[in-house]
């Protein structure tokens, strides 16, 4: 049977509106794309400033797991991971009121304990997503490393 005018009509209406509406909608980008790299640096290199260089818990010249090396393999993972890694620890001593920083061994014990946020990741887009939550969780704030679109 053949739809009404009635019908078509509003199946025409609904593609309509269904159309506006999903032009209207932001596109969403991937993190990558819309990692704030400024704001990064700058957080990067103010938590070297306050805290001092981290004993490394990564090591990308023979990477511990495929997911280690998948952020080995970017230069802004490497920076969300050392980014993250300074807010975990920072975040550790607020809550045990205990001092980390200057003894390496007792950072790369606390570093495990904690856990690498992206250890399970087995892609670009999984590994920045969880850096980014991980240092938002750990600064206790809603701080923007991504740009909004």
């Amino acid at each position: 049977t053949q739809p009404s005018n009635q019908e078509t009509t509003m199946y025409k209406t609904t593609a309509l509106m269904l159309s506006l509406l999903l032009t209207s909608m932001p596109v969403l980008a991937d993190c990558l794309a819309q990692l704030d790299r400024k704001t990064v640096a700058e957080q990067l290199s103010r938590s070297i400033d306050y805290l001092g260089p981290l004993p490394s818990d990564l090591n990308c010249v023979k990477p511990a797991s495929e997911s280690m090396a998948l952020v080995c393999g970017n230069a802004d993972l490497l920076s969300l991971h050392h980014l993250s890694r300074y807010a975990q620890l920072v975040a550790y001593e607020n809550t045990t009121k205990q001092q980390v920083i200057g003894n390496d061994a007792f950072v790369l014990q606390v570093l495990q304990q904690v856990g690498n946020p992206a250890q399970a990741c087995t892609t670009v887009e999984c590994a920045c997503k969880n850096y980014v939550q991980s240092f938002q969780d750990a600064a206790g704030y809603d701080f923007k490393l991504l740009h909004a679109l």
